[in-house]
């Protein structure tokens, strides 16, 4: 679908003003104009979920009136209502300049082209070769643009000379399984999910032939020539068939990231990568550049823990333009990145003992990052860490990386970076806190913490046969799962409750593991120790008189400590917990049997919505203003669920002198906020949403072309 047109002739169906002459498109409160409007929002979002899109246009008729939508990542802007029936000029000449445009300029990306049906069927015999049932297919004929070829000598496909035997055998066997999985999931369902043909630029990578102050002076000591000089210009490209994107991380919002992610089939080297799909904020660092700051400082192909780039849209990039109309909006830019290492989700470890690998991986790429090249994740989550083939772990998506240097400098956002529910207590409780090390150290416990609540048996488990049902009617389970989720509004940001700055004063969660001498509840046991250390050296009491303006500016530029204690001022301590629990071979590691199904399958929030999402994605639960939760004298703890009746082994509360959440209960900078959410869409949280108009609606197509022969057409 081109471009969509939308018709009403209903009132109540009116989700903005139609008076000619009108400039603000004025939204109604009215349940039915809402509902209209969220209809529209998920037409555009549904396109370019569908689509390699760099915008997208709409007409919204409502009876003789109409408006013209143009979409991209950054907002929507809107032209002026105007009688279409008296006044035809303008959605003629719209029609009419859409239909002669090119299909950059219909909002299609450069970089991506439809694959014909010659292509599709040649990349299905490839697919029936890998499965092994036509082994004719593996010599299909040549087709356009040499789309087939035959099997190479090394490739999986072709037949071997002489039939391989023992672990090679093993290895082949899963290398073909793996071959014709991917090949099914690229080409699911061609029809609803077209294949396409993305063009990349190859990353060349760094080459590394000693220390970096080395390569340094043999650069400075050997200036290259102009034929080197000219070399380096020239641009590889390379080229990539991708279908149906991988649902896990993948957006929902018709703005913000966006992100896509796909398994890729390189038919140059006959092997998948992964391509991420993504749009990033202006004015903040691409997380292609962050990958090259962390290839010259350490080289990314010595490193198992961070993915290897191959490929990208290079640094031009399309831009958005709902900006250029709406002031205080941050535009975006679009980031293709192209990786050889294909994960799989960290859920779907096998066993307690490659759970705490993969995250020991992880925790290494992080280190990395963070004293080789100087820049800090600050979104360590579950969703970040993923399962290589080789059953080891990576730390993925880079993209709101920041230079150590630059940490203490601010926010560069308005909002949190990060993910909430994996995000430390302070972070949660502190909108104006800069991330810093201590954070992302203390996301790897929350991480296995929801872990271990998720698929392990507990003393808050679901009774045995665990089943969605069963898990639905689970009060204390959704209550433990809330501490992770529960957030409110304020002034200054969301606020998270006191729940996560409860366990370390109760030195560890509510429940515990039913076996509690397994790995990871002895890793979790050392873990408690270390952020507790961390929390005992917090100043609370400091932190409650702390303002935006004056004492945070004072902390920025001097060397303030969020905390005394000096555990978390690097990764030794942590790192030494994982290898302690790794290199113990008095650790009882349960077998791969002992995990469970997925215990928040059914869970439900207080307002009914399920806890974690079909795209693996957890809903926050209830969002209010945090000035009515004050006017009550304190922050609330504990949800309707969480009050019911909990096991008898569960821990109580420690006396405490005063909570950290009572010394932060009357920040100077929270006020009351109103708790109408603007687009009255039933709560949907869209990274962005902006509502504009241009004056020149007629012009919109036209005004354009300017920037978009610069565009574009981006783990799990």
């Amino acid at each position: 679908m081109k471009m969509l047109f939308e018709v009403k002739t209903n009132p109540d169906q009116r989700p903005f003003t139609f008076k000619p002459g009108t400039k603000q498109p004025i939204r109604s409160n009215v349940t039915s104009q809402n509902d209209t409007y969220a209809q529209i929002i998920s037409y555009a979002t549904e396109a370019q979920l569908y689509q390699h899109r760099d915008f997208y246009y709409t007409v919204y008729v409502w009876q003789n009136y109409a408006r013209l939508m143009r979409w991209d990542r950054a907002g929507v802007v809107l032209s002026e209502p105007f009688d279409w029936v008296k006044e035809r000029k303008p959605l003629l000449t719209f029609m009419y300049a859409f239909a002669m445009a090119t299909p950059q300029d219909q909002g299609y990306s450069s970089h991506a082209r439809r694959a014909t049906k010659d292509e599709v069927s040649a990349l299905q015999k490839l697919h029936k070769a890998a499965l092994g049932l036509t082994p004719a297919d593996a010599e299909a004929p040549a087709v356009e643009e040499g789309i087939t070829k035959p099997a190479r000598e090394d490739s999986t496909d072709a037949k071997p000379a002489a039939k391989a035997e023992g672990p090679d055998k093993g290895l082949a066997e899963k290398h073909r399984l793996l071959r014709a999985a991917y090949f099914a999931e690229m080409l699911r369902d061609t029809n609803k999910w077209p294949v396409h043909k993305i063009t990349c630029v190859a990353f060349e990578l760094a080459e590394h032939t000693g220390t970096q102050a080395q390569m340094q002076a043999q650069t400075q000591t050997q200036p290259q020539t102009q034929t080197q000089v000219e070399a380096k210009k020239e641009t590889k490209t390379k080229v990539y068939w991708v279908g149906k994107y991988r649902s896990i991380s993948t957006s929902r919002s018709p703005t913000g990231r966006c992100t896509k992610t796909y398994v890729a089939y390189d038919l140059d080297s006959d092997s998948f990568a992964f391509l991420k799909d993504s749009w990033c904020a202006a004015q903040v660092t691409t997380e292609l550049a962050n990958y090259k700051a962390m290839d010259e400082a350490f080289g990314l192909e010595k490193s198992n823990s961070i993915p290897t780039i191959l490929a990208s849209n290079g640094e031009s990039t399309g831009v958005t333009r709902s900006q250029e109309f709406v002031e205080n909006l941050r535009g975006r830019s679009h980031q293709l990145l192209v990786m050889q290492e294909i994960g799989r989700p960290l859920e779907e470890y096998e066993s307690q003992l490659q759970l705490v690998r993969v995250m020991a991986d992880a925790m290494e790429g992080h280190r990395l990052a963070y004293e080789e090249a100087g820049i800090l994740h600050r979104d360590v989550s579950a969703n970040n860490i993923v399962i290589r083939e080789d059953g080891r772990g990576m730390l993925i998506d880079w993209d709101m990386t920041r230079p150590v240097a630059e940490i203490r400098s601010g926010a560069s956002q308005s909002s949190r970076s990060g993910t909430w529910m994996y995000m430390s207590a302070l972070l949660t409780v502190l909108p104006w806190k800069w991330n810093e090390l201590a954070d992302d150290l203390e996301s790897f416990l929350h991480i296995l913490c929801v872990m271990a609540l998720r698929f392990h048996l507990h003393d808050i488990s679901t009774p045995l046969p665990i089943t969605p049902e069963g898990n639905a009617a689970n009060g204390p389970l959704i209550g433990a799962l809330e501490t992770y989720l529960v957030r409110y509004d304020g002034s200054a940001g969301m606020i998270g409750s006191e729940r996560k700055l409860d366990t370390w004063e109760l030195g560890g969660p509510r429940w515990r593991l039913n076996d509690e001498d397994c790995g990871i509840a002895r890793l979790l046991q050392k873990l408690y120790r270390l952020c507790q250390q961390f929390y005992e050296g917090v100043n609370f009491r400091t932190l409650r008189h702390v303002s935006r303006e004056g004492s945070l500016r004072w902390m920025c530029d001097s060397k303030f400590r969020f905390s005394q204690s000096p555990v978390f001022d690097s990764h030794v301590q942590i790192q030494q917990a994982f290898n302690s629990i790794l290199q113990d071979d008095t650790i009882y590691w349960p077998l791969p049997s002992e995990k469970t199904g997925d215990q928040f399958e059914g869970l439900q929030t207080a307002e009914g919505r399920p806890a974690v999402t079909k795209d693996n994605t957890y809903a926050s639960a209830s969002v209010q203003p945090l000035s009515a939760v004050l006017k009550r004298g304190r922050s609330p703890s504990h949800s309707e669920h969480e009050s019911a009746e909990l096991p008898v082994n569960s821990r109580p509360h420690k006396k405490a002198k005063r909570s950290a959440s009572e010394l932060l209960s009357t920040h100077d900078w929270v006020d009351e906020m109103g708790s109408d959410f603007e687009w009255g869409m039933d709560n949907r949280n869209w990274d962005a949403e902006v509502l504009a108009y241009d004056s020149e609606h007629y012009d919109l197509v036209e005004e354009a072309d300017d920037d978009d022969d610069e565009g574009s057409s981006h783990q799990e």
